[in-house]
């Protein structure tokens, strides 16, 4: 799935193009996690990180397309080439939901990349049958929470715990609600058992590294986005 961008809206970049993460990747998803300032890596991982691994970067760029899929965002550059900006993954998260992490370069946030690629991963999530999509952010990281929320359906977010808030982004009807914090009883059992003692959803390839204290340190909470950047 490639979906191709011009100015569509306020701030939007020309020619930007979203499609599925590809094994050949790896290399330039390696060069995009590292040049995130320290506070977007940070809000991307919940946690401390540097970079990706060989081992992760293959990881990222191999999902089954079945249970497991990935998105980057790239724009064109001079001689043809493009630069990959964003990237989003998703992950099973237990029965019929994922798990969902995203970023996108810190030059290139504020200007729709990170919508583009919510759009990818909630068409490809509905076409494949899930009923939910699962996220955490740091509970003043308004950029993120504000994407998450953005989803044509109605999101549910639990209680900050640890100064972390999980986003549940419903895709069937009998997730929908007039109550958007009232959760069947088996999500909100899962919500509890992916983040005890105040940890926030349990590391998965989405993320390897996760954040274990009682309140992280401050980390730019308006330039970043919790498992990722908008």
């Amino acid at each position: 799935m490639t979906a191709r961008h011009g100015q569509a809206g306020s701030g939007s970049i020309e020619g930007v193009v979203v499609r599925r993460v590809q094994p050949a990747d790896r290399e330039a998803l390696q060069s995009f996690y590292a040049r995130l300032s320290e506070a977007s890596r940070y809000a991307r991982f919940l946690g401390f990180s540097s970079g990706l691994s060989d081992t992760a970067a293959r990881t990222f760029c191999t999902p089954d397309h079945m249970h497991v899929e990935g998105f980057v965002a790239l724009v064109p550059e001079e001689r043809g080439e493009q630069r990959l900006v964003g990237h989003l993954c998703l992950e099973p998260a237990g029965g019929p939901r994922l798990e969902l992490a995203v970023a996108v370069d810190d030059r290139y946030q504020g200007h729709g990349i990170g919508r583009r690629l919510m759009e990818a991963a909630l068409e490809w999530a509905q076409r494949h049958h899930f009923e939910a999509i699962i996220a955490s952010a740091f509970a003043d990281n308004a950029r993120v929470l504000s994407l998450l929320s953005s989803a044509p359906f109605p999101a549910h977010l639990a209680p900050a715990d640890g100064g972390v808030v999980d986003v549940v982004i419903p895709l069937v009807p009998e997730l929908l609600s007039d109550q958007p914090a009232v959760l069947p009883p088996d999500l909100l059992a899962s919500l509890r058992r992916r983040r005890p003692h105040h940890r926030p959803l349990t590391a998965s390839r989405c993320s390897r590294v996760v954040w274990r204290g009682t309140r992280p340190p401050a980390h730019g909470a308006a330039g970043s986005a919790s498992r990722g950047s908008s």
